[in-house]
C-alpha cells in the first residue's frame, strides 16, 4: 500500500500542472480570518473565549488579480474570526508549485487543515487513512449539496457515493467572437452546430492564395495543449476520453474518433484554421485580439478580465455564445470545479468543518467571485447581480450543458498530464495532421496500462 502512494507520488510529481482558469503568479498572504455567517453557515458562533486558543490553515491557489484576491480573503477571515473566536491562516499558492505542494502533503509533509484544491480522487488515494481528505457527509446534508450546487460540479467532490469536499469556484468553456466579423460577412447569429460552425467559420475566413490571413475561428489553448478542446469536442458528440463509472476507455471508439477527425478537418480538410493556429506555440487569444481570428472557441471565465486589460478596444465589437455540439443539442463543453476539504490531519475537525461553511456561504462566495472574475458552483450564487450581464450568463448557461474536464478518478492525473500523458499527445498529434484513428489507439492502450497500474 505504502509502495503504491510512493509510485503516485513520482507520478504526481512529474506532471505538469495544466492551467484551468487561473492566471497571474501568487505568494504567500497570511491572514486572521472572514464573511457570512459562521455555525451551521448562517448562525453566530457564541464562547469566541473557548475558541481563541484554536488556530486553522487554508490553503487555495491563485485566481484572477491576486492582489484583490487577497484582499477578499482577508475580510472572509477577519469576520471568521470576530463570529468564531478562531485564527484562520490562509496562503495563496502559485500554479505551477501546487501539485507538487499538494503532492508532498499527501505523503506525509505539511498539510493544511482546510484547502482547496484539484484532482480530489487521485490525492485521496496518495493521502490514504492518514493524510487525505476527510469524509464530511454531514456538511454536505446540512448545506443541501444536491440542490444547491450544479450537478457536474459535485463529481469532483465525490469519492463513490460520500462526499469528501464540496464545490467553490466553478470553470466552464464558451465561445467569444467578433461582431464584426459577422456583420462583415452577413451573418446574424452564431453557429450551434457542427456543420453550422463548418459554414460560419467557412464565410469568416480570409483567404490569400493558400495564405490564411484570418482564420474563421481557432481553438482557445494555453501552452499548445489542446487536451481540454479535446474533451469538450468530444462531449459534443456525446462521449468523452473514458467512462469514469466503467473505467471503459472510449478515446479510440468511434464517437470519439469523429469528434477528434473532426478537430483535425477544420485545419486540413475545411482549411478554417491556419495550420499556424494549431502548433504548440500559437497564441490564438492575441490573433483573436489582433483580429487575425473571428471565432475563439474554448475561452475560460478569465479571459473576460484579459480582454478588458489587453485589447478594450475590442469590448463593443464582441459577443458571446455556448460551444455548438454536433447535433446542435446535448452537452457540448467542460466543466471543472475546485473542491474544498477539511483533511485528515487536522486537530480541530470541528472548527474546520465550520470554516468550510462560512467559506462556503453565499455572501463569501460573492466577494471572492467579485474580487477574481471567476464563475460559482453555486446556483444561488450566480443568480446574483453581477451575473446579469451576456458574458456571466452565457457561462451559467454553458454549465448546465457541460461535463466533467478533469475525470473523477484517481489516476486521471496521469492520463491528463502535459505535455506527455497520453491524451495530450494524442491530441498533439492529431492536430499536426498523423492518423487520428491510430492515434487514439495508442492512446487507448497506454490509458489502459495506467488504469491496471492503479490496481497494482
Amino acid at each position: 500500500m505504502r509502495r503504491s502512494r510512493i509510485g503516485l507520488l513520482l507520478i504526481m510529481l512529474s506532471i505538469v500542472l495544466a492551467v484551468t482558469a487561473c492566471g497571474g503568479s501568487s505568494t504567500k498572504q497570511d491572514g486572521q480570518t472572514g464573511g457570512g455567517q459562521a455555525s451551521n453557515a448562517n448562525e453566530k458562533e457564541t464562547g469566541n473565549s473557548a475558541k481563541s486558543d484554536v488556530k486553522l490553515s487554508f490553503w487555495m491557489q491563485s485566481y484572477g488579480d491576486r492582489t484583490a484576491q487577497a484582499e477578499a480573503m482577508d475580510s472572509i477571515v477577519d469576520q471568521f474570526k470576530q463570529e468564531t473566536g478562531i485564527e484562520v491562516e490562509y496562503e495563496i499558492i502559485d500554479w505551477n508549485s501546487a501539485n507538487q505542494k499538494y503532492s508532498i502533503a499527501m505523503a506525509g509533509g505539511e498539510t493544511p487543515d482546510i484547502a482547496e484544491y484539484f484532482w480530489l480522487a487521485t490525492f485521496a488515494k496518495m493521502g490514504g487513512e492518514k493524510y487525505g481528505p476527510m469524509q464530511i457527509n454531514d456538511v454536505a446534508q446540512e448545506l443541501d449539496a444536491e440542490n444547491t450546487y450544479y450537478a457536474s460540479s459535485l463529481n469532483e467532490t465525490k469519492i463513490g457515493n460520500d462526499y469528501y469536499a464540496l464545490p467553490w469556484r466553478m470553470d466552464t468553456r464558451i465561445m467569444i467572437y467578433r461582431t464584426d466579423h459577422f456583420e462583415e460577412a452577413g451573418i446574424s447569429a452564431p453557429p450551434e452546430t457542427w456543420d453550422e460552425l463548418v459554414e460560419t467559420a467557412n464565410a469568416l475566413t480570409v483567404r490569400e492564395g493558400d495564405h490564411i490571413a484570418r482564420s474563421g475561428m481557432a481553438f482557445y489553448v494555453t501552452r499548445g495543449d489542446f487536451t481540454q478542446s479535446a474533451m469538450a469536442t468530444m462531449a459534443q458528440n456525446g462521449t468523452s476520453v473514458m467512462d469514469f463509472n466503467t473505467e471503459e476507455v472510449l478515446v479510440n471508439q468511434p464517437k470519439a474518433v469523429e469528434a477528434l477527425q473532426f478537430m483535425q478537418d477544420l485545419v486540413k480538410k475545411h482549411k478554417v484554421i491556419s495550420e499556424t493556429m494549431a502548433t504548440p506555440t500559437t497564441d490564438s487569444a492575441t490573433k483573436f485580439f489582433t483580429g487575425e481570428v473571428s471565432m475563439l472557441l474554448g475561452v475560460n471565465p478569465d479571459f473576460l478580465k484579459t480582454l478588458e486589460a489587453q485589447a478594450p478596444q475590442l469590448l463593443d465589437k464582441v459577443a458571446f455564445a455556448t460551444l455548438p455540439s454536433k447535433d446542435g443539442s446535448g452537452q457540448s463543453s467542460v466543466l471543472f470545479a475546485a473542491p474544498v476539504s477539511v483533511f485528515k490531519g487536522t486537530k480541530h475537525p470541528e472548527e474546520a468543518k465550520q470554516f468550510l461553511k462560512f467559506f462556503l456561504h453565499k455572501d463569501n462566495q460573492i466577494k471572492l467571485m467579485k474580487a477574481t472574475g471567476l464563475i460559482n458552483a453555486n446556483k444561488e450564487v450566480m443568480n446574483d447581480e453581477m451575473y446579469t450581464g451576456d458574458w456571466y450568463a452565457t457561462l451559467a448557461k454553458q454549465a448546465e450543458r457541460a461535463v466533467n474536464g478533469d475525470l473523477p478518478v484517481s489516476y486521471w492525473g496521469s492520463i491528463s498530464a502535459f505535455p506527455d500523458g497520453p491524451v495530450a499527445d494524442m491530441v498533439s498529434k492529431i492536430m499536426f495532421g498523423m492518423d487520428v484513428q491510430q492515434s487514439a489507439d495508442e492512446a487507448a492502450k497506454k490509458i489502459g496500462s495506467i488504469i491496471q497500474e492503479s490496481k497494482n
